[in-house]
């Protein structure tokens, strides 16, 4: 045994005192986590399809979700974002949230999908996704540029994606759509056959046509369509602490101001602003029955005039 008064007796005697400190430090530090919030991060896991489908506009809303989760952490604490590069359609999104797969996911917001999935109640850009530039073959520019009515516009064969919530409402307004063709391939075969018309948000076709490598497809600057549209971010209906922190933390940027700054200084969303002239174009406005209740639609009327007029409108 260890004699009491002995240098190792002591030295044993100062370890425990030590480990017994630390060790009352590490419950008070719990107990402060419990109250609190998790000690581990939130782990976010998305799909992104930046570079899949050469869409630089996706990078926005990346940003956006990194953004709101810092301005949250003083709150909800720390957090790591974990992108997912798989080719998915939205619709198999909207059931990977559910089952876990994924936690977040990004896409325009209708009564449906508020009702399969927890809607994050703040629009994400502006209504932008419902003013729609139309990409064209340039074979077939001159043609569609002398069509001078909706009714006319309506004839030609509109390519978008099947599960697309524009799909219901383009097909409830009359228009001849094309669902044939997968996402990734659309620029493809529109470069290839011609002939139809490929609807775009605003800050999308003309970045998007910037990545492709199809210099026979161009912007129909000739008609614009425009329809009350909002993006959200959705999570699983039983995860509502992330959605309250997403929300929490976009509001957050709004008060601050530092959601309208990154909006506006967004590389996609300048070079579009700087750049695309709308003046003499045609305005097709539609009605969307699709919208949430919870969405002000003179909100969103406002935000998307505020942006046609910075390009002439």
């Amino acid at each position: 045994m260890t004699a009491p008064g002995s240098t190792h007796y002591l030295l044993i005697r100062a370890m425990c005192s030590l480990i017994l400190r630390r060790l009352t430090a590490l419950m008070f530090y719990l107990g402060l986590a419990v109250m609190s919030g998790p000690l581990l991060a939130d782990v976010v896991s998305f799909v992104d399809f930046t570079s899949l489908y050469k869409n630089p506009n996706n990078r926005y809303f990346i940003e956006l979700l990194d953004k709101a989760m810092q301005a949250s952490q003083e709150r909800y604490g720390t957090y790591k974002l974990q992108p997912l590069q798989i080719h998915i359609t939205q619709s198999r999104q909207l059931k990977e949230l559910n089952k876990g797969t994924i936690d977040v996911f990004w896409s325009v917001a209708t009564e449906r999908r508020e009702s399969q999935v927890l809607a994050v109640n703040f629009p994400l850009i502006k209504g932008a996704y419902g003013i729609r530039l139309l990409v064209v073959n340039m074979l077939d520019k001159d043609r569609f540029e002398s069509v001078d009515s909706l009714a006319a516009l309506r004839l030609i064969p509109i390519l978008v994606g099947r599960d697309w919530p524009d799909a219901e409402l383009l097909m409830l307004h009359g228009f001849n759509l094309d669902t044939s063709i997968e996402d990734r391939l659309k620029y493809q075969s529109l470069s290839v056959r011609g002939n139809k018309l490929y609807p775009r948000g605003l800050f999308e076709a003309m970045n998007e046509l910037d990545e492709q490598s199809f210099s026979n497809l161009t912007i129909l600057q000739r008609h614009v369509i425009c329809y009350p549209q909002v993006v959200k971010y959705f999570v699983a209906k039983h995860n509502r602490r992330l959605s309250d922190r997403l929300l929490y933390g976009l509001k957050r940027l709004k008060e601050s101001g530092e959601f309208d700054r990154f909006f506006a200084a967004f590389p996609a969303h300048k070079n579009v602003l700087e750049h695309l002239v709308l003046r003499d174009s045609m305005l097709h406005r539609l009605s969307n029955p699709y919208l949430p209740a919870s969405v002000d639609i003179d909100v969103v009327q406002e935000e998307q005039n505020q942006l046609l007029q910075l390009m002439g409108q």
